[in-house]
């Protein structure tokens, strides 16, 4: 949150980071409105991947799509984007198992939570593990353990819908320079992530 804070400060009062900033959103924005269909099939695309892999980010993209879409249906293509990267890995979990779900997962990390959930677990337990995990983890982890698929679906659209607003309205007040704003919504952001995270391995040790 802290390194957040440091570079966003750092490119509000940089005119250099500002210069590259919009240059990279104009040549994004251009794009799209050449190119409707393509451009949000693309910011879709991406959306789901980074919904498959954590290190990749499909949030710095969302400021130039609110420029374009406008709020509500940046929201929407990113909620359906990270929706259809978390169907993804659900299916590489259920139908593929091990051998593949191991080469985008660490494989103790993958026998650790299977071995802690079952595909009997209460709908408010997989709530917590959902959005207490990284966003890849429980799709594959879900998909091994043969997990209610549209219970997981909508454990995931449940965890993601306040991301969504959150990330859609902070890239906004990046955007506006509101300040208070934006560290408002940085702030519930983390404070979500650290409760559902603390209940999660709260509960997991008394069940241990």
């Amino acid at each position: 949150m802290f390194l957040v804070a440091a570079i966003t400060g750092l490119f509000w009062y940089s005119d250099f980071l500002q210069e590259i900033f919009y240059d990279f959103s104009f040549l994004i924005i251009g794009y799209i409105e050449e190119h409707p269909l393509w451009g949000m099939a693309i910011f879709i695309s991406l959306a789901a991947v980074s919904a498959m892999f954590s290190p990749f980010s499909s949030v710095p993209l969302v400021p130039a799509a609110i420029m374009v879409w406008g709020i509500a249906l940046t929201s929407v293509f990113l909620l359906i984007g990270w929706l259809i990267g978390y169907v993804i890995t659900y299916f590489i979990g259920y139908y593929a198992g091990y051998p593949v779900a191991k080469q985008f997962l660490p494989f103790d990390k993958i026998d650790y939570y299977k071995s802690r959930i079952s595909k009997k677990s209460e709908f408010w337990f997989i709530l917590l593990f959902r959005m207490a995990m990284p966003a890849e983890i429980p799709g594959y982890v879900l998909g091994i353990i043969r997990y209610d698929f549209w219970k997981y679906f909508f454990a995931s659209l449940a965890t993601e819908l306040p991301f969504v607003i959150i990330v859609v309205y902070a890239s906004e007040a990046f955007i506006t320079r509101d300040i208070l704003l934006f560290s408002g919504l940085a702030l519930l952001g983390f404070m979500i992530l650290a409760i559902m995270f603390y209940a999660f391995h709260k509960i997991k040790l008394e069940r241990d």
